[in-house]
């Protein structure tokens, strides 16, 4: 929500020549994502029960997906902050650099799965901290780009608050993506209450589709 909406406002206000306002947009978006992902990291927990059987989980993998829940649950922040840099840096035509971030992470994890899950013997929790290992690189890695090679845009805590006419243009771009999002997490969600029926290997098999 904040990335794209924020990515949206800022290259508009670049366009102006308004550098001040869009970084501090910038900095509105970074520490409301970082808010939000709090409040989802919490409902997460509070609805943990009713979140995994929306996801499908049977007895038979409960074990499995409430340790993979657990972890992803509490490491939601480092998901959600990052889409504000992966999306604001390329507002100064550092798309490249936030490419590295994200493949530099996601390489990471690949190679760490195996590792954490057949070398380590951590199962499920091997996959999910493997996970939270490549989002922290990710994560480290884009916020320092923000705070080195950006000339306008920042994470200025003190510089946060903007004109609520800056907050409608951040949402009206960035609440319609967000509902896209969470409407395919949605689907994938109901596809695995429908498959479950028939088994477990079923939704493996779809997850791995």
């Amino acid at each position: 929500m904040f990335g794209l909406g924020g990515s949206s406002a800022i290259s508009r206000l670049m366009g102006k020549k308004k550098y001040q306002l869009a970084g501090r947009i910038n900095s509105f978006c970074f520490y409301s994502a970082l808010l939000l992902s709090i409040i989802v990291m919490i409902c997460m927990f509070v609805f943990k029960r009713q979140g995994l059987n929306l996801l499908g989980v049977s007895a038979s993998t409960y074990q499995y997906a409430n340790i993979y829940y657990e972890i992803m649950a509490a490491a939601s922040i480092l998901v959600i902050v990052s889409l504000v840099p992966i999306n604001t840096l390329r507002t100064e035509g550092l798309a490249v650099q936030s490419m590295i971030g994200t493949v530099t992470g996601t390489v990471l994890k690949i190679f760490m799965d195996p590792l954490f899950i057949f070398g380590f013997h951590l199962g499920a929790a091997g996959a999910a901290l493997a996970t939270v290992a490549g989002y922290i690189v990710t994560d480290s890695i884009l916020v320092g780009y923000t705070i080195k090679r950006t000339r306008y845009i920042h994470i200025h805590i003190r510089q946060i608050k903007i004109p609520l006419r800056e907050v409608k243009d951040v949402l009206m771009i960035g609440l319609p993506a967000s509902v896209t999002n969470f409407m395919n997490m949605l689907g994938t969600a109901l596809m695995n209450n429908f498959l479950i029926v028939y088994g477990a290997t079923k939704v493996a098999s779809f997850g791995i589709a």
